[in-house]
């Protein structure tokens, strides 16, 4: 059975609910008009209609559409062909110049054509620099990324450990960013882009960064709100870096209008110096690399052994001294570790105390060599053994010998 429809209304009543037809489409069940045939199911208590003895042909079903899958690229060897292509050092300055930034910035970003786009291509990288998607600009300033790749970051291949760094809004806007000798990172628009910089932040070692937030200017939507896409995404994001940052706004539409307008560094450092701190309010990612401190280079002197030198060679190897000695080398094998043998231990603890008990049954004395003593000395250490319960105090002269007998004579 079939429910009637707005598009398949009831062919007896002419109503679009409530009825039924056949699947054949020889009968209908009509809930409103009676006939000579009431429906015996009490779920469906209507009147069924004859419509014709033949049965009509089944409708095919409308087949679904096929989705077809978007094609995989690898955005990194699709740029490696277009740079090999058609890009030159007299398209990087023509480009360069129509941008009002360095070619030598435009350059670091490895940009290339695309004439089947029609449209200058950008790569864009991960946290780790491996190229994920391409983004096209085209010369009316019309921005799109490639079928089939994913966004990223626009930053210099060769990018290196910095402490503070600008992000900017775009490709053009990072190159802006890097002629004015600045270390920076693009985002693909004024949203996303926080777990991919957070992960470049903690392989560059960056300790603060500034976010160029575009100045939109006056911008209503259709309810007539202001609308300030830059600086809620500049906002946004930086409460979402695991570094403190501070936005700032150029006075043109972007930094890289105000590059072309003649900005200066200085300039750019005045800005930022009167814009105000944001904390870090997430941690930095797990697991990824901090770049290695930078090491002094080490100088290995010759091996001396001062016990060696003589008057001789002295002068020669004093440098060499000074300097200090190589160490030697760690034997191939470490010598193997003896077993602790814990009856002999055990012996030996058991010597000590058994001799602790007799020492502290009998008088202790302690042997030491004197010198040759007369018969009034004698009878004067004698008497003093005898005073002290028979304890032997040693002595290494004949005067301490003296003392002690006008102590007994006292």
């Amino acid at each position: 059975m079939i429910r009637v429809t707005r598009q398949n209304p009831c062919p007896v009543c002419g109503k679009p609910d409530y009825c039924f037809i056949t699947d054949d489409g020889t009968k209908a069940v009509c809930m409103r008009v009676p006939s000579e045939h009431p429906t015996k199911s009490p779920d469906c208590q209507g009147y069924v209609h004859i419509l014709k003895d033949t049965p009509r042909e089944a409708r095919p079903m409308p087949a679904r559409p096929v989705r077809r899958p978007v094609p995989r690229v690898d955005p990194g060897a699709y740029m490696e062909r277009l740079r090999q292509g058609g890009w030159s050092d007299g398209v990087s300055a023509w480009l360069a110049g129509k941008l009002g930034v360095s070619a030598a910035s435009l350059d670091a970003l490895a940009p290339a054509a695309d004439f089947i786009a029609k449209a200058f291509a950008f790569p864009m990288r991960d946290g780790y620099g491996k190229v994920v998607g391409i983004r096209y600009r085209s010369m009316e300033g019309s921005k799109w990324s490639k079928t089939g790749s994913a966004q990223g970051l626009f930053y210099r291949s060769d990018i290196q450990p910095c402490r503070v760094i600008a992000v900017c809004e775009g490709p053009t806007d990072t190159a802006a960013a890097l002629t004015l000798g600045l270390s920076a990172v693009g985002r693909a628009s004024c949203n996303g882009g926080e777990d991919m910089l957070n992960v470049l932040f903690t392989r560059l070692g960056v300790e603060e960064c500034v976010i160029v937030a575009d100045n939109d200017g006056e911008k209503l939507d259709a309810y007539g709100h202001r609308m300030e896409p830059g600086i809620n995404g500049a906002l946004k994001l930086a409460s979402r870096l695991c570094v403190p940052s501070r936005i700032i706004i150029p006075p043109c539409k972007d930094i890289r209008m105000w590059v072309r307008s003649g900005a200066t560094l200085e300039a750019f450092d005045a800005l930022v110096g009167s814009a105000s701190w944001h904390t870090a309010s997430v941690p930095r990612p797990h697991g990824v690399m901090r770049p290695m401190p930078t090491r002094h280079a080490t100088v290995t002197a010759p091996a001396v052994n001062p016990l060696a030198l003589d008057s001789e060679n002295i002068e020669d190897t004093a440098d060499a001294v000074d300097a200090g000695y190589t160490r030697p080398a760690a034997p191939a094998t470490m010598p193997e570790k003896k077993p602790v043998d814990r009856t002999a231990i055990s012996a030996m603890w058991r010597k000590a105390v058994a001799a602790k008990r007799q020492s502290s049954a009998q008088p202790a004395t302690v042997d030491i060599p004197l010198p040759e003593l007369t018969p009034e000395e004698r009878a004067t250490l004698d008497a003093v053994l005898e005073a002290t319960g028979g304890t032997v105090i040693t002595y290494a002269d004949p005067a301490t010998v003296a003392v002690l007998a006008e102590l007994e004579q006292g």
